[in-house]
């Protein structure tokens, strides 16, 4: 993949000598943020190697998702919060549905039939599905103060007026809770229980050097910033021309681009046939999405966006996003995976896309 790397420059051409054409420019944009997401996955991976188990655990744990906080933060800059809404729900679906499925399918396409510890996995999917339970009873919460008039005797603006008011500070707390969270999930994984959870995730046949992953690390994060401010100036004229809406834009597009290094990750682990170093990548960037991005992310936009970041998800998100958690958990339950459960997530990805675009 490190072949696209190429599409950095050119994007970067793109964006000074094609202005007023964002469809191409957002394009190729899209394009050269892939190789650059995965290639900084890889340097965390490295980095991580000579870090250590427990901090390098720490370095994958926080860093595997740094595509994505980098992308949606450039988005959120530019006072997009409906996409990243779309986009955060998104990631976490790519996550769950198509980093797991493309594991198990190109895994199980090397090897008949692969094992992993049903126990490990189940403990994952648990904590995915209250990452994401704490995502809905925000929805929740917000959607019902956001119906409080508060009386009859208060005019309706000042109503409003103070029901915003009390979304800012639950909007608020409830992000500072899913962060203590997270801290409790990094505690847990990385110090009480570490013997575990603390694996390395270096799947290469060959160890770079410190300096190399470094350079790469700095390299490769300094890219994804720049063309995602790159991807952003065009993201809106690009979805008019290409009769984008905001929901596949940001569930699909933006989170695939985002997932790309967790994806890329998850299937070298698998097709070294270690299936259980794959699972616990994709499932564990779900929950850092839920615990770690989406709360940062809202206290990011009380800094610098125009407009604050509410984790306020429609009925049908949050429906999709438990829809997903049972499906990965009964299809880890078994401890083995084939390519065919694997092509079959990754059809169930493709219908959701093409509903999403439709």
């Amino acid at each position: 993949m490190k072949w696209l790397l190429f599409f950095v420059p050119v994007a970067t051409v793109m964006h000074f000598v094609l202005p007023n054409n964002p469809g191409i420019v957002f394009v190729f944009a899209v394009v050269a943020i892939i190789p650059l997401a995965a290639a900084l996955g890889e340097a965390t991976e490295h980095v991580a190697y000579h870090a250590g188990d427990a901090v390098g655990g720490l370095l994958n744990s926080t860093f595997g998702n740094l595509p994505e906080l980098l992308i949606l933060t450039a988005v959120l800059r530019s006072g997009l919060v409906d996409l990243v809404l779309a986009s955060l729900y998104g990631a976490i679906l790519v996550n769950a549905i198509l980093a797991t499925g493309l594991s198990m399918l190109f895994g199980g396409l090397k090897y008949h039939t692969q094992t992993f510890k049903s126990e490990h996995t189940n403990e994952f999917s648990s904590l995915l599905a209250i990452a994401v339970f704490a995502l809905a009873v925000i929805s929740i919460m917000s959607e019902s103060n956001l119906g409080q008039t508060g009386g009859g005797h208060i005019a309706m603006g000042q109503a409003s007026q103070m029901a915003g008011q009390t979304n800012d500070q639950l909007n608020l707390i409830l992000s500072c809770l899913l962060i203590a969270g997270y801290g409790m999930f990094l505690w847990y994984s990385l110090v009480t229980h570490k013997d575990l959870h603390v694996k390395s995730r270096h799947t290469a046949e060959t160890v770079w050097t410190l300096k190399k992953s470094m350079m790469w690390l700095i390299g490769t994060s300094i890219g994804v910033v720049w063309i995602s401010e790159i991807l952003t100036g065009s993201i809106e004229l690009a979805m008019q021309e290409f009769r984008l809406n905001q929901q596949f834009t940001g569930a699909i597009v933006i989170a695939v681009i985002g997932g790309a290094a967790e994806m890329a990750s998850a299937v070298r682990a698998a097709r070294v046939n270690r299936m259980d170093l794959a699972l616990t990548i994709a499932m564990g960037a779900g929950v850092q999405i839920a615990l770690f991005v989406a709360p940062l992310l809202v206290l990011l936009s009380y800094v610098f966006a125009s407009r604050i970041l509410h984790l306020h998800f429609s009925l049908s998100a949050v429906l999709l996003l438990f829809m997903a958690v049972y499906i990965v958990s009964a299809i880890s339950k078994e401890g083995k995976s084939s390519w065919y459960g694997g092509a079959l997530l990754v059809l169930l990805y493709i219908i959701l896309g093409v509903c999403y675009y439709y």
